[in-house]
């Protein structure tokens, strides 16, 4: 299980990333910490960390994003993927309930956590 929220250096992420894909591993569970979120999908603040998202996305067997209220659109400017690649997104009470019926209708379970 890897989480993308990581005390190693983005770049050394970003290259056991690429090394997973090119080795045509699976990363069976995702933990995303991302930046931002929206109907559309999540962002990060910097480019080779949203790169290490992608490259980790494109292996994993399934995603599951954790973002709070604060992060519904928050500014980050790099796009890391659509709602489309994830099964889960774990949140709070007070993240709008509409935007989550819009991020559910594209197939993410939304777990809210107490």
């Amino acid at each position: 299980m890897l989480s993308t929220a990581s005390w190693i250096s983005p770049a050394r992420d970003l290259r056991i990333a690429a090394a997973y894909a090119a080795q045509d591993s699976v990363v069976h569970q995702m933990f995303a910490d991302v930046h931002a979120v929206s109907e559309s999908g999540m962002y990060m603040r910097d480019n080779e960390d949203a790169a290490m998202n992608r490259a980790f996305i494109a292996v994993a067997s399934r995603i599951t994003v954790m973002a709070d209220h604060t992060k519904l659109h928050a500014f980050a400017s790099f796009w890391i993927s659509s709602w489309s690649k994830v099964q889960r997104l774990i949140t709070n009470a007070a993240f709008n309930t509409e935007i989550l019926a819009v991020i559910g209708s594209q197939g993410v379970d939304i777990v809210i956590a107490p």
